[in-house]
């Protein structure tokens, strides 16, 4: 059984894969297994994963229909044999002493660590300071809930048996934010968690930042299936994430109103305003009017006409 797994899914990187596979071999910590799964063959991701698994038999390739970046961890985790498992995107790289710096704190159901940001020339240290977790104190819970670091998959060992025993996976019905509700079940179940000073894991920006747009339906399924994790929190824990929900309906009514920034029609506009504005305040105990006013403020930036027909219609 190797130490850990390092899965790795892989849409449209012929361009990275081969830079994110070569930082994995080169690890201190050779008792390891790669996955790439490949989400879909259109470039020539898979040519270039397969001549690398030739060379080194610790790379496994697995080859799946275009399913999304969840459905190909979901593989990556079936698939998985290590004792640990970790997380690295295709066109991300880890440092040398990445996984053994992970590895060595392993008594701990959690590790994390920081990364840098690198975005052209420059290059953004973001690590965490030593400090030992335990989850049975409340305080120690919200601090680790609120964290930035625990939105991200990236930069974590997780246990295998952790995952295998409570049946954990991504939700593949989501497309912003799964990888924190993946995070938040899994720390659901920890007893201790280390965050170590170290960043050696490398997360280097798209040339174009990515922005989500989502219909009303599906920015309020993103939205409760976030809000119910945290409200399990709040009640196993006894603690208030009231102020970190409030950030996750500015984040999903954000994906909302780009969505609303390409409706054409009035009575589609007024159709989604109306889904969308029904359905948050029952989960975060906003009224309708609230959520309506952050709406006008955001669009009539964008729109003047947008923010004065919110108006008019709805207030």
């Amino acid at each position: 059984m190797p130490a850990v797994s390092v899965i790795i899914p892989v849409y449209r990187s012929e361009a990275t894969i081969g830079r994110c596979i070569r930082s994995v071999q080169a690890q201190t910590l050779a008792d390891i297994e790669l996955i790439a799964v490949v989400d879909g063959v259109v470039d020539k991701s898979k040519d270039i994963l397969e001549k690398l698994a030739a060379e080194d038999r610790r790379l496994r390739v697995a080859v799946q229909e275009n399913a999304g970046v969840s459905a190909a961890r979901n593989r990556g985790l079936e698939m998985a044999e290590g004792e640990y498992v970790v997380f690295v995107d295709s066109d991300d790289t880890i440092d040398a002493d990445y996984l053994a710096s992970l590895y060595a704190e392993r008594e701990h159901d959690l590790v994390m660590c920081g990364h840098k940001y690198i975005s052209g020339g420059t290059v953004t240290d973001k690590r965490p300071g030593d400090m030992r977790l335990d989850l049975g104190d409340s305080g120690q819970v919200a601090a680790l809930v609120a964290n930035p670091l625990i939105r991200e998959i990236c930069g974590k060992l997780y246990s295998t048996a952790i995952v295998r025993r409570h049946g954990l996976r991504l939700d593949t019905t989501m497309r912003l934010a799964e990888d924190t509700c993946f995070a938040l079940r899994y720390v659901a179940h920890c007893r201790t968690v280390r965050l170590i000073a170290h960043s050696g894991y490398n997360y280097f920006a798209a040339p174009v930042a990515r922005k989500y747009r989502m219909n009303a339906a599906d920015a309020a399924h993103h939205l409760h299936t976030v809000l119910a994790l945290l409200d399990d929190f709040e009640r196993s824990h006894a603690i208030d994430l009231k102020r970190l929900k409030e950030n996750y309906v500015m984040l999903f009514t954000g994906t909302f109103m780009r969505f609303l920034a390409h409706i054409g029609s009035h009575g589609q506009f007024v159709s989604e305003v109306r889904t969308y504005t029904h359905s948050v305040p029952g989960a975060v105990a906003y009224p309708p009017r609230v959520v309506f006013r952050f709406l006008e403020s955001q669009l009539i930036l964008r729109a003047p006409w947008l923010g004065y027909f919110i108006r008019r219609t709805f207030l």
